[in-house]
């Protein structure tokens, strides 16, 4: 079984609904650069009312496409604990 670069306590917070369709996405080969993507990310994040940083840190990913998806899924198994290891990654 593959092991994705998240690695989160097992306590962790609940999902807001349709959190999947507010997000936006982001693309290396895309035209928004990353800080603005973390920017708009923050928006949509306070949008949702999410509190704790185990729910950014399992959000942050699914706005990943192309490359930067790859990058992601390329990074060493249980590396990302919590939010600011996960933004520091870039």
């Amino acid at each position: 079984m593959a092991q994705w670069p998240l690695s989160l306590s097992s306590n962790l917070h609940h999902l807001p609904k349709h959190q999947k369709k507010m997000l936006t996405k982001y693309d290396l080969d895309g035209k928004v650069n990353f800080e603005d993507h973390i920017d708009d990310f923050y928006l949509h994040i306070r949008m949702l009312e999410v509190q704790y940083d185990d729910v950014s840190c399992i959000l942050f990913p699914y706005t990943f496409e192309g490359r930067a998806s790859v990058w992601y899924h390329n990074l060493p198994p249980n590396s990302i604990h919590n939010w600011r290891v996960l933004r520091n990654c870039s």
